[in-house]
């Protein structure tokens, strides 16, 4: 991997503070009982974790999948700084906007950028019957 691309990933990989108090909140939803009742069955806290926790916070880890994922698509500002000298190496959504100029464009290229465009409209319309899912049961919604 080139030395370039490292300053890019390595943010990615850590969480942000919105993701946290997202994930937190949640998890002090659940009620206590189902991990007690889980504890006292024999479950040791990986197992109630995988089993109770998680199955019940699914919606929100949608979502927080779906706001680093948009986040990651949308990242250009990084991009531009650390890749401006070697194109080979830009993300999609950086060499989408470098095509959007003065300059004749060929139509197989506006084709493979529409194209890309749709990567996370599609993403999200196959997400959003388990995003909303979310809403209806904090009752958020109205």
């Amino acid at each position: 991997m080139e030395r370039y691309v490292l300053p890019l990933l390595a943010p990615l990989f850590f969480g942000n503070a919105i993701y946290i108090f997202l994930l937190r909140q949640n998890f002090k939803s659940i009620p206590a009982d189902l991990e007690e009742a889980a504890m006292l069955d024999g479950a040791g806290p990986l197992r109630r974790l995988w089993f109770v926790i998680l199955p019940q916070s699914g919606p929100v880890i949608l979502t927080v999948f779906l706001l680093h994922f948009f986040y990651a698509w949308n990242e250009t500002r990084v991009a531009s700084l650390y890749l401006s000298t070697n194109s080979a190496l830009m993300p999609v959504s950086f060499g989408i906007q470098t095509y959007q100029s003065l300059i004749r464009i060929d139509n197989v290229i506006q084709a493979a950028t529409v194209v890309a465009l749709v990567v996370p409209v599609i993403i999200l319309f196959a997400s959003q019957r388990f995003f909303m899912q979310g809403l209806v049961i904090t009752g958020t919604e109205r």
